[in-house]
């Protein structure tokens, strides 16, 4: 018996670790300037950061070209806090998480929506600071199906609906054969399958690493 040493190519998925990450999207996120935002009547620059005297309107900067799908990592710094809350909006309703007291804080928005191209940053009844606002691309080359996003190095799905798919657009050539392998933590109910041109494998249901190798499937350590 003689077994030839299988040849692979290089890896045909881009950012398939989801840690590629774009370039900084937001000028003076550091306000060490008092220029590049419009400030509504609550809100004031000075001394190295933005400044809240517990109005609801908004701190913007603008244009910033949101792309509907894409997945944008956003953070700020809560350097004082008094009252109330503060969160991001990416275009016009895409929104975060209002937060509130102290600390460094890190959302994940996906554009579902938009009609401008603003960052906003809204308070509510928001007394207190912030500085180091921060906002980039996250997922390149990804296309996101209902109930994905990224987040932390990883593709999220939250109760994505049957058939909602993370799409990477890789050029495929007829008469090949394509190994895919994937890892999924964090689980909690559903399948996953991956999918090679118009070949999927069969549906995974637990935590594990897994290999298809377009219709032959195996899973690490152990039979499917």
């Amino acid at each position: 018996t003689c077994a030839l040493p299988i040849s692979l190519s290089g890896n045909l998925v881009q950012n398939g670790d989801f840690s590629e990450i774009g370039s900084e999207l937001v000028v003076n996120g550091d306000f060490s300037v008092d220029s590049n935002w419009n400030k509504g009547t609550s809100w004031s620059i000075t001394n190295g950061k933005a400044i809240c005297n517990g109005g609801g309107n908004y701190l913007q900067q603008q244009p910033i070209v949101f792309e509907v799908g894409k997945t944008y990592k956003c953070e700020f710094d809560i350097i004082d806090y008094t009252s109330g809350t503060v969160r991001f909006r990416l275009s016009t309703s895409n929104n975060g998480s209002e937060l509130s007291g102290k600390g460094s804080y890190t959302e994940y928005i996906t554009i579902a929506s938009k009609t401008d191209n603003y960052l906003n940053i809204i308070g509510s009844s928001f007394i207190g600071s912030i500085d180091n606002v921060s906002v980039k691309e996250v997922g390149q080359n990804w296309t996101l199906g209902t109930g994905w996003s990224i987040g932390d190095g990883k593709a999220i799905a939250t109760d994505a609906a049957f058939g909602a798919q993370l799409v990477d657009d890789t050029t495929l050539e007829a008469n090949k054969k394509y190994k895919v392998t994937f890892d999924i933590s964090d689980y909690v109910k559903g399948n996953v399958r991956v999918g090679v041109g118009n070949v999927f494998s069969s549906e995974v249901s637990s935590n594990g690493s897994f290999t298809f190798i377009r219709s032959e499937e195996r899973r690490v350590g152990k039979e499917w």
